[in-house]
């Protein structure tokens, strides 16, 4: 029996609905206009390409920036910019000069050569820089052996250059801790030699050392790779950030970065690989008895107060690079080379004419501003080693470093300077090459 209220039309007594009803309570979808091309196994190619293009492009970014390191536009713009900048950093590694080709120039004019910025010096006497054959033929240096080694002939420059520092330095505030040393190790001046300082990134030297032990040993290779994790990275470093987690990097470009720009990164990474307490054997192997490294292996070591050092320490090291004796002489003279492409430039660089080659390593905490390396200059080379804490502001700290460097430099190379002429709170900028 079929029972309509006006609208619909519906069997009485039963809840089958008609075709009229299907049509009345669910009208037909409109159809859309068909696409012949379509079909089923378009549309699954078409996903496929989306797919595949996606996963190109997450490749493409993946080494730059993992997922969980990118959350903003921003932060893929700050990405990609460091990605350029960690690539000219790996391009210049690879240039001729890089960390890969053979090192360390033996006359005054190639080392001014290895140093783009600065243009060739006037030509210095042979004896600027030992020669590597002499070098090789004397005997090993034993451990624990006092700096002054080699017998040290009547020199007038360096009593010269004695005098005149002894006059500019007469009084020095406190916090700080000076030597200068000629090429064969004679003082020159001394001020707190033995005083203990926290080391800051100078302990990236012992590093450095380390890793070239191993490698000569055979049990590293420059090309073997380290990955960055997230135990790794420091706030505030100077290459690496978030966005490279799971990033690789070889040994050799590490040690690189380690020392040109200071990446604490790159350091963390080698201690983890060399382990500090072969560090602290090298140290004492060098005769370095009251430098030491005394962080735990796998936390941040350029932040703890513990890796000690002194003036008299860091001179002696870089007197044995000098003499070739930090492993090798192949090896001293590669890690010369990296200091001499030292970037951060705001301290004993400063106040030297443009052209002044200068191997040295640079330290900072809070409170604490170092500097240490070799000047070469037209008599010789001469090594610096400033270092303050707890004293000095780091403003203070860089000028005075920067007034040393020059002051050195001049009075080692006979040139006359005015004695009035000290350092100021602002006074680094005044000092920039001319």
């Amino acid at each position: 029996m079929l029972v309509s209220d006006g609208h619909r039309r519906f069997h009485y007594g039963t809840t089958r609905p008609t075709p009229s009803m299907t049509r009345a309570v669910r009208p037909r979808a409109r159809r859309l206009p068909r696409v012949p091309w379509l079909t089923r196994p378009a549309v699954r190619r078409i996903m496929v390409h989306l797919v595949c293009l996606g996963l190109v492009c997450l490749a493409a970014i993946g080494p730059l920036a993992p997922l969980s390191g990118i959350s903003s536009r921003q932060e893929v713009a700050a990405a990609v910019v460091r990605e350029a900048r960690y690539r000219a950093i790996l391009d210049e590694l690879a240039a001729p000069g890089g960390w890969n080709v053979p090192p360390y120039p033996l006359t005054i004019a190639e080392i001014a050569a290895s140093n783009p910025p600065a243009p060739a010096l006037p030509p210095a006497p042979a004896s600027i820089v030992q020669p590597v054959a002499e070098v090789a033929a004397e005997p090993a240096a034993p451990p624990n052996r006092a700096p002054l080694t080699v017998p040290i002939a009547p020199n007038p420059i360096r009593e010269a250059a004695r005098d005149a520092l002894r006059q500019r330095f007469a009084s020095l505030p406190e916090g700080y801790g000076i030597v200068v040393l000629d090429a064969d190790g004679a003082p020159i001046f001394e001020h707190q030699p033995a005083a203990q300082f926290q080391a800051a990134s100078l302990y990236k030297l012992g590093v450095a050392a380390e890793v070239y032990r191993l490698r000569k040993a055979g049990r590293l290779s420059f090309k073997d790779p380290l990955i960055i994790t997230r135990e790794s990275l420091v706030d505030g470093d100077t290459v690496f950030a978030a966005v490279d987690i799971g990033r690789r990097i070889t040994i050799g470009e590490a040690v690189e970065i380690m020392i040109t720009h200071s990446s604490n990164v790159a350091a963390i990474l080698l201690l983890r690989r060399v382990q500090p307490a072969s560090v602290n054997a090298t140290f004492a192997d060098l005769g370095l008895n009251e430098t030491k490294l005394l962080d735990r292996p796998f936390r941040n070591v350029h932040g703890n107060a513990k890796n000690q050092t002194t003036p008299r320490d860091m001179g002696r090291f870089f007197w044995l690079l000098l003499r070739g004796k930090v492993v090798d002489v192949e090896s001293s003279q590669a890690i010369i080379t990296l200091l001499l492409r030292q970037r951060v430039e705001d301290r004993l660089p400063v106040g030297l004419p443009r052209g002044v080659p200068i191997a040295h390593k640079t330290g900072n905490l809070v409170g604490v501003v170092h500097d240490a390396g070799i000047i070469y200059t037209r008599n010789g080379p001469v090594i610096v080693v400033a270092l303050s804490q707890d004293g000095p502001t780091e403003e203070e700290a860089v000028s005075t470093i920067a007034y040393l460097g020059r002051a050195t430099y001049e009075a080692y190379s006979g040139l006359s300077a005015s004695a009035d002429d000290e350092p100021t709170a602002t006074s680094s900028a005044e000092l920039a090459r001319p």
